[in-house]
């Protein structure tokens, strides 16, 4: 996200990076503010003006990825933080938050575990250590969602993930 409104307080999306159940990338595109930028927060969004040349516009990315999630699992970090940057929906059987998994706020010991904190504890990689990176912000929730699936999922029986399964994430000023 970025800054914008009065000293850039508020929020504006600027990238969107998809990736599917293995973490190829589906989509990965800049995205034009609909307001003036105060504050790009490079340091933490890794957004910069530049960026901008051929960044497609709000209502272009935001009808891709309602698109692209039409009748698809939703894996991802803090959705609802996503999902209303896009002004987008997903019916709530069809998330899958790592940030509200039971099991992932206890290895965390936390109630809202920082997706870094997870990859770490889990993983033992460090992310997210300045400049986000939002494709990794993407891989990283599906990665935990892979190795946790079976329990995630209550033991029923699994489908086989849909090509091109999503996991949507928002590099988000935290």
């Amino acid at each position: 996200m970025v800054g914008v409104g009065p000293f850039g307080l508020e929020n504006a999306l600027a990238r969107v990076s998809i990736v599917n159940f293995v973490g190829d990338v589906v989509l990965d595109e800049f995205v034009l503010p609909q307001e003036t930028v105060v504050d790009w927060r490079t340091a933490v969004s890794g957004v910069r003006k530049e960026d901008m040349v051929h960044a497609k516009s709000f209502r272009e990315i935001q009808n891709i990825v309602s698109d692209l999630l039409k009748d698809r699992f939703l894996v991802g970090h803090a959705l609802q933080s996503d999902l209303s940057a896009l002004l987008l929906s997903h019916p709530w059987q069809h998330l899958r938050d790592t940030q509200s998994f039971h099991p992932l706020r206890q290895i965390a010991g936390s109630r809202r575990p920082a997706l870094r904190k997870l990859v770490n504890k889990v993983f033992g990689i460090q992310i997210q250590q300045g400049e986000h990176n939002s494709i990794i912000d993407a891989r990283a929730p599906m990665a935990l969602y892979r190795l946790y699936r079976k329990q995630w999922e209550g033991g029923s029986k699994l489908r086989e993930p849909i090509e091109g399964e999503a996991a949507v994430t928002i590099p988000i000023n935290k």
